[in-house]
């Protein structure tokens, strides 16, 4: 109903205003709430260790998150990208929120401002959604909220200014997300490699030993241990956190190679399978204790948050142990191969049946000492997690040095780093 006296043209344009203005109200209001719930996921996750361990509810280890968030791509120029994320939604909820009494200079650069970090915000997504996808091969749920959070914050920004586009904000945006995106390209990645006694590793004591032992301990070995010098003796590691013996412990690689290390793997973690051939590669001589990351025979697996891929690795590690146990290292060899190989590894019926070709006279009390095995192997992973130390796979040892390498490997170098040399160079071939 017109008011009396009202120009019904006026009354109009009134109208129009009135509902402009409340639905610009509402979606600044969503704006802000969509980039609150991104800041607070971005403020978990930059407050978290930003390695595999419990960072936030379903980001335990083996979990999409923990692959994630122990990737290169979580942090650029040692910096975490979630604390990239958390000043970015600062920045939009601060040039969002309405404020009286801003001078005309102030009200004209916060259309700018907000514009350019929802471009940055879409842009970031759009790239590290690619990266989880193709690069990294898991998806990270916090991150995907956040990023989904952060995606409909963009939308309501550019839908709320639809009208006053500042192209100068956009593309300053965008080329924020492409330079983070170029630094990451172009800084070359590298692995997790600890020095001894850093961060709760092997203490020096550990490391002189097994050196003077050709690798094994002496003192620190149990009372009915080998001869220290021999170097089939118990290896004690970490600060006595992982003490292995080689008479029991699946091992690959030339027996009188100069160099030996002790890795922690799944045989169906896609870094694991890269650890492995960059150490054969090498001719390093490898012990090899599974660990699966299943809840089924490891508790500190979140089984809602466990990737299908792990689904036989319970069976996979105890038939590994037992086929050493019960046919030897030659059968193991062979055992190995076929679990690196390929693309996957067997199925646990596969594996099955490899086993009893390989090792037709294992027994039940084999298989028996192989899950004990193996439950060993997994309390000692969990107390490095809880010391600190390493709650990702692969882990790899150096006896000689303490040195640790955790997660994921990228090259010949990051073994150069863990060994504290180049390869040793291969013996010259006999003359004809």
């Amino acid at each position: 109903m017109e008011l009396l006296g009202q120009d019904p043209d006026e009354a109009g344009r009134d109208h129009a205003d009135s509902t402009a203005a409340g639905r610009d109200r509402w979606l600044a209001f969503a704006v802000i709430g969509c980039s609150a719930g991104a800041l607070a996921v971005a403020l978990v996750l930059t407050s978290g260790t930003g390695e595999a361990g419990a960072v936030a509810p379903g980001c335990g280890p083996g979990s999409g998150c923990a692959e994630v968030l122990g990737s290169r791509w979580s942090r650029v120029l040692g910096l975490k990208t979630a604390m990239l994320a958390f000043f970015t939604h600062v920045l939009l909820i601060a040039a969002t929120l309405p404020v009286a009494g801003l001078a005309g200079w102030q009200l004209r650069a916060r259309p700018l401002v907000r514009q350019a970090a929802a471009a940055a915000v879409l842009g970031a997504a759009a790239w590290f959604l690619y990266l989880q996808a193709f690069e990294i091969g898991a998806f990270c749920r916090w991150c995907t909220a956040a990023h989904a959070l952060g995606g409909l914050a963009a939308a309501g920004t550019f839908l709320r200014d639809a009208r006053r586009i500042e192209a100068g904000g956009v593309l300053l945006g965008l080329a924020a997300a492409g330079a983070l995106a170029a630094i990451q390209v172009m800084n070359p990645p590298a692995a997790t490699i600890r020095e001894a006694g850093a961060s709760g590793a092997p203490a020096a004591a550990d490391s002189a030993a097994n050196t003077a032992a050709g690798g094994a301990a002496s003192a620190a070995a149990p009372a009915d241990a080998k001869d220290p010098t021999d170097p089939a003796a118990p290896l004690r590691l970490l600060g006595g956190r992982l003490e292995v013996d080689p008479a029991v412990v699946p091992a690959i690689g030339p027996a009188d190679a100069t160099e030996r290390a002790v890795v922690l793997v799944d045989y169906a973690c896609p870094h694991c399978r890269v650890a492995h051939g960059l150490l054969l590669a090498r001719g390093v001589r490898v012990f090899v204790l599974p660990v699966p990351l299943n809840a089924a025979c490891n508790p500190g697996i979140n089984r809602g948050a466990m990737p299908a891929r792990f689904d036989d690795s319970c069976t996979l590690a105890e038939l590994g142990v037992a086929v050493f146990l019960s046919g030897g290292e030659a059968a193991y060899a062979r055992y190995d191969a076929a679990a690196f190989g390929g693309d996957a590894p067997p199925s646990a019926d596969e594996a099955e049946a490899l086993a009893a070709e390989l090792a037709p006279a294992m027994t039940d009390a084999d298989r028996g000492a192989a899950r004990a095995a193996v439950s060993e192997n997994v309390s000692a992973w969990l107390a490095l997690g809880a010391a600190g130390i390493a709650d990702r796979v692969p882990v790899l040892v150096d006896p000689a040095s303490g040195r640790t390498a955790v997660g994921r490997l990228y090259g010949a170098d990051d073994l150069d780093a863990l060994f504290g040399a180049p390869a040793p160079a291969a013996p010259a071939a006999d003359p004809p």
